[in-house]
């Protein structure tokens, strides 16, 4: 007789694990002479659905191939204790001519699938029960179920026998402070989107890891009652118990419903309550008051004919208009010396602007992360203030080479072009004297081309050669003192010579170091200046710059 041992355990706390059943089942195959073909288990599953077990699927699989003839459990509640899907299983046993043995009740048969069924039902029935008294029991005691709440934090205790008390909760004053900001402004009237701006605006962390405030954190659902503007626990009052969970019958997943709110739990908790009831309660009022406009308005579209939505379409576009005449120009945006600029000297990369303020290097752990922009901007004034004309003198020095090699390469240039126009002035009276074919229109064509690229080699070498080319030192002296001159009207928030020194700038880097003497983290800057943009500012357009 070839069988298969099936197991199944629903949590490590139960007592007789998988291990345990499946060494009870062999046992009693070895006393009885029965061979063992394969052994199929479920660990940590509950046994209220087949559909989400593997074990009890590739059991079946395995029982369709004909691997064995007869099935050997421990009891009937490790196959299934729903009723409908032991007597489902049963029925394909009977037609797969395997039987189902279990050591505490024998062979089974219809009367067991019956009256086992039945009690294993109500054994969950009756589990459910006790659950549900036992949260009301821990919530009466102090324990809030559920996960972490906005404003509140875990604390970990343990009861006079060692073990953690779970659910216990106290206020985080600071999260209470935002939780009594957002109802304050929202019952004042503010809309969700302004308050989330606000929220984030001020680098305010959004919670549960979130990046930034969305108005669902606020309000939520109505069906639910979620949302920080609706949970009763800021007044003192926990609400539990709304979610119905049942087997859906066909794919025998868990699904939620929401409970008739009547059959809600609420238990006081006044020693969390971080808002007043008076002002939760008008919260609520404004809510309902908002959340009905929001269905009439809804109400009155979907009742209109086609000619009333229409003249109501002309009446917003008129009216926004009007506010199109009457209102003021979006300010522009802050603008900065190191907009665009800044760079991260340990990993060579561009800073990206994470939020209101805030840029920082894209790599993870790089100490260049999150830096406040009020605390760059002082370390680049010190570097700015530092410009003087021995940067352009230093410029020149280290461009002498390349000067040098410029000015011999467009001398080559220059003499490389001549050479090929005299080449097409000569190849032109060739034609004119012997009145040559195509061939020679054609090798014209060719030298002009080549003329036209040296022409362009050589404007391109001047240019670089303009740039680095030293001036004397009177003008080096005098474009240094307009930079000092243009960098004090920027201290003064002059937008222009923001913006002349900011085109002037290539890049800002952040240069991270550790201060053994204060024990930190420390920044400094070191401005690359664009020194031919530079000249060119404070050179060409220094009348306009210093007036």
């Amino acid at each position: 007789m070839r069988v298969a041992i099936y197991a199944r355990h629903s949590t490590d706390k139960q007592e007789h694990s998988t291990r345990d059943q499946i060494a009870r089942c062999e046992a009693f195959c070895r006393r009885v002479g029965y061979e063992i073909a394969a052994t199929f288990s479920d660990e940590g599953i509950s046994g209220a659905a087949m559909q989400n077990r593997p074990g009890i699927r590739k059991l079946i699989e395995a029982a369709l191939d004909g691997e064995f003839n007869r099935i050997i459990s421990e009891d009937l509640s490790r196959i299934s204790r729903d009723q409908g899907d032991l007597a489902h299983f049963y029925k394909k046993l009977l037609f797969l001519n395997i039987n189902l043995e279990t050591i505490a009740e024998g062979d089974v048969s219809e009367l067991h699938i019956g009256l086992k069924g039945t009690m294993n039902a109500l054994y969950l029935k009756d589990l459910a029960d006790k659950t549900k008294r036992g949260m009301l029991a821990a919530v009466l005691n102090g324990s809030i179920p559920g996960g972490r709440t906005f404003g509140y934090d875990i604390v970990h205790r343990l009861n006079e026998r060692g073990e953690p008390i779970p659910g216990l909760r106290k206020i985080n004053p600071v999260e209470a402070e935002i939780v009594r900001t957002i109802f304050t402004r929202y019952d004042q009237g503010e809309t969700l989107l302004r308050i989330c701006e606000h929220l984030n605006d001020n680098g305010v962390a959004a919670p549960k890891g979130g990046t930034k405030w969305q108005k669902s954190a606020l309000i939520g659902t109505f069906a639910r009652q979620t949302g920080i503007l609706r949970n009763t626990l800021y007044k003192g009052v926990l609400t539990f118990d709304k979610m119905a969970y049942r087997k859906h019958p066909e794919t025998g997943k868990r699904v939620s419903m929401i409970r008739p709110e009547h059959d809600w739990i609420r238990v006081p908790a006044p020693e969390l309550a971080i808002l007043s009831e008076d002002q939760f309660d008008s919260v609520q009022r404004h809510i309902e008051e908002r959340s009905n406009n929001f269905r009439q308005r809804r109400l009155i579209v979907q009742v209109m004919t086609g000619e009333e939505k229409a003249k109501r379409q002309r009446g917003y576009v008129r009216k926004w208009r009007a506010r199109q005449k009457t209102a003021n120009k979006v300010p522009e945006q802050p603008f900065y010396i190191t907009s665009g600029k800044l760079w991260c000297s340990k990993h060579d990369a561009a800073f990206i602007h994470r939020r209101a303020k805030l840029n920082g290097c894209p790599h993870k752990g790089c100490p260049n992360q999150n830096l406040p922009l009020e605390y760059i901007l002082p370390l680049v004034l010190e570097d700015v203030q530092k410009f003087s004309a021995g940067d352009l003198d230093a410029y020149y020095q280290e461009n002498k080479s390349r000067r040098a090699f410029l000015e011999s390469k467009l001398q080559s240039l220059i003499s490389e072009r001549s050479r090929v126009q005299s080449e097409i002035r000569a190849l032109l009276e060739t034609i004119v004297r012997s009145q040559r074919g195509p061939e020679t229109l054609s090798h014209i064509q060719e030298r002009e081309k080549e003329s036209g690229r040296l022409k362009l080699d050589i404007e391109q070498a001047k240019s670089e050669l303009e740039n680095i080319t030293a001036v004397p030192d009177a003008d080096m002296k005098m474009i240094a003192r307009r930079v000092q001159e243009t960098i004090n009207k920027w201290l003064a928030s002059d937008l222009d010579s923001t913006k002349v020194l900011h085109d002037c700038v290539y890049k800002i880097s952040i240069i991270p170091f550790w201060n053994d003497a204060e024990q930190s983290m420390q920044h400094r800057a070191k401005v690359a200046w664009d020194m031919p943009a530079l000249i060119r500012a404070f050179s060409v357009a220094a009348n306009k710059i210093a007036a």
